[in-house]
């Protein structure tokens, strides 16, 4: 009865995630004479389930490093007292932004871009031809020295998203963003699309001279 829960646990312990407990208990069960093969199998699942947690751990742990790297700059760059101005065109990962002042600190930006998608044929719902819409794109951003914060947001020309069987769905969501100056020339930062997504923008021209001193707050 001993050695027959001394064969089980370490299955019992892998699925319960206990896996340096696990690992033990079934190596010390594979030095006993005549061990079952269950034994054998719990203690390569073992260290398979310990190998794939180390390396989700340092997967997490280099995530976590990045993030606060990121927020580090984003907070230091909130805190510079001459900032580099933002409006003019900036190329993104999906389109040219023209980005023109609303008001004092606050900026929009507008640009477009076109997207694929395929129709329905007719109700046998066999794909059909490439549909092209217009994606248009705009952003709502306010300063905080040399950093940005604010929303993006994605509409087809029909006012909602197309999906990819060509059916009309909802309007996107407006989407957090946040930017940083990490020179003149290039601004960093995160959207949060259910997870975060890292963009870059790259200046293509600017409206006035790009350095300017900002007034006490």
């Amino acid at each position: 009865m001993k050695r027959s829960l001394m064969e089980t646990w370490p299955q019992k312990l892998i699925t319960a995630g206990f896996l340096s407990e696990a690992r033990e208990r079934a190596e010390r069960a594979v030095a006993v004479s005549g061990h079952h093969q269950n034994v054998v199998a719990a203690l390569s699942t073992a260290a398979e389930a310990e190998d794939a947690e180390n390396k989700t751990t340092d997967e997490l742990r280099v995530k976590a490093s990045k993030k606060q790297s990121f927020m580090k700059k984003l907070g230091e760059a909130s805190l510079a007292t001459e900032a580099f101005d933002i409006r003019g065109q900036w190329q993104t990962g999906e389109c040219s932004l023209l980005i023109t002042s609303r008001e004092a600190g606050t900026f929009e930006g507008a640009g477009e871009y076109e997207e694929e998608s395929r129709g329905l044929t007719g109700l046998g719902g066999l794909f059909g031809t490439k549909i092209s819409k217009v994606v248009r794109v705009t952003v709502r951003l306010r300063q905080l020295g040399n950093a940005f914060e604010g929303t993006i947001t994605k509409n087809s020309e029909s006012g909602g998203s197309v999906t990819v069987l060509g059916i009309l769905a909802a309007p996107q969501q407006e989407r957090p963003l946040v930017l940083y100056f990490d020179d003149e020339t290039r601004l960093l930062g995160r959207v949060h699309n259910y997870h975060y997504e890292d963009v870059t923008w790259t200046r293509l021209a600017s409206m006035e001279p790009q350095a300017k001193v900002l007034s006490s707050q």
